[in-house]
C-alpha cells in the first residue's frame, strides 16, 4: 500500500518531483482558505 507524506518545503517538492520519473506520484493539495477543501 502506498504511503502518504507531507510536503512542507520547496526542496521536498523538488526531491519527489525528480523521483516522479522512477515511479508515479499522486498529489493531493489541501488548503486551509479553500472552504471546500476545509469542509472535506
Amino acid at each position: 500500500m502506498a504511503e502518504l507524506h507531507e510536503i512542507t518545503s520547496l526542496d521536498e517538492w523538488e526531491q519527489v518531483l525528480s523521483k516522479s520519473d522512477e515511479k508515479p506520484i499522486l498529489v493531493l493539495k489541501h488548503s486551509t482558505r479553500c472552504p471546500i477543501s476545509t469542509n472535506a
